[in-house]
């Protein structure tokens, strides 16, 4: 693939995730306030998985 051809398509789904206008990429960041609800739920989600998520790294961590 050129790269001319994945510039384009880039810059076709940035254009469709920022409601059709054309921009350059870049960085997103989160509101501050989002961002401190957002760190807590990761937070806890980390303390107390579910139980797949246990049996998940429990077979990551064997191999």
């Amino acid at each position: 693939m050129n790269t001319k051809a994945s510039l384009d398509n880039n810059q076709t789904l940035s254009s469709l995730e920022e409601g059709g206008e054309t921009s350059s990429p870049g960085y997103h960041h989160a509101d501050p306030f989002l961002y401190r609800i957002l760190e807590e739920e990761a937070k806890r989600m980390r303390r107390f998985p579910t139980e797949a998520e246990s049996v998940l790294w429990e077979i990551v961590r064997k191999k």
